[in-house]
């Protein structure tokens, strides 16, 4: 990448970013190059978010000013490995996936009761095999078939995320210890683990549920 490209052979720096969309591959590539990286947490950095005069130049000059006096002014983010960023990756898809695939079941069942007929109940997964055994009129087909069949096309993505997170989650052992607790399933363990990544961050563990808004 360009970024590595310039700072790369530089003399080692302290260099200060604020939380971003890009700010965690930023700091892997800054790290590769031999830099010492402090992700700053965008929100509580007051200097910033209050600063009338707000622009690029004026955020990085007060991020280099308070990195260079003191960096615990400066509320350090967590920035997660390559691994855990590509497993919440595919946590995310998966999950808007199946809210797609729940919209447009609703879309269709809404849809059939404005035609006044009453489809089965089903999973979503199950509609296009319920239109096809339902007596469901032609006018009102048109509309809903391509949305089941967009359901079908989604339910199979779904399948294939689904089968790679779970071979994921079966090759960790902090998985398997949180889904011996009642009530905690695979997904919900991984989502945890991944998200914690490194429990020796937290000085305490009541400091976890904070972290999680709890």
């Amino acid at each position: 990448p360009a970024i590595q490209r310039r700072f790369k052979g530089k003399e080692p720096m302290q260099i200060v970013l604020e939380t971003g969309t890009e700010s965690a591959w930023i700091a892997r590539c800054l790290e590769e190059a031999g830099h010492e990286v402090t992700v700053a947490h965008a929100r509580r950095i007051k200097l910033i978010t209050d600063n009338d005069s707000k622009n690029d130049r004026n955020d990085a000059e007060t991020l280099a000013r308070l990195g260079r006096s003191d960096l615990e002014l400066l509320t350090e983010a967590h920035v997660r490995g390559q691994g855990a960023q590509r497993i919440r990756a595919m946590l995310k898809a998966r999950r808007r996936l199946v809210e797609s695939r729940t919209k447009l079941a609703n879309q269709i069942r809404g849809l059939a009761r404005q035609a006044n007929c009453q489809l089965p109940s089903g999973k979503p997964e199950q509609l296009e095999r319920i239109i096809n055994e339902t007596d469901v009129p032609e006018a009102l087909e048109v509309s809903i078939r391509p949305l089941a069949e967009s359901i079908t096309a989604l339910t199979e993505r779904i399948d294939e995320l689904t089968a790679k997170l779970k071979k994921v989650a079966n090759q960790l052992d902090t998985v398997d210890q949180l889904t011996d607790i009642c009530g905690v399933g695979w997904q919900t363990a991984l989502c945890f683990v991944v998200t914690i990544e490194n429990p020796g961050r937290f000085s305490s563990s009541k400091k976890v549920g904070a972290y999680f808004g709890l």
